[in-house]
């Protein structure tokens, strides 16, 4: 019997069993989880670059072209960094 008077879904120790499986997968999504996390903050970075490379040279100022087009090669510089840092899983 587990506590509370309820009868355990199987052998004993099973109730265990699946405890530490449950928190087993639930490490694995929660790394997952902060694995897609880092893939959208890329996605918005580069989103960032593609924005300010594409609105720069719209402006008839040279200074204001300038400073939106670097903005936008640095955010590319600083998303390609980071893209480079992560680690690639290899499949088997």
């Amino acid at each position: 019997m587990e506590p509370g008077g309820q009868a355990s879904p199987g052998p004993p120790g099973t109730t265990r069993w699946f405890s530490d499986e449950a928190e087993r997968e639930f490490e694995k999504a929660h790394r997952a989880n902060g694995v897609s996390d880092h893939y959208v903050m890329l996605t918005v970075l580069f989103l960032m670059a593609m924005f300010f490379a594409g609105v720069g040279p719209q402006f008839e100022e040279r200074r204001i072209r300038t400073v939106l087009v670097a903005i936008g090669g640095a955010s590319l510089a600083l998303s390609l960094a980071i893209l480079a840092s992560y680690s690639v899983a290899r499949p088997g």
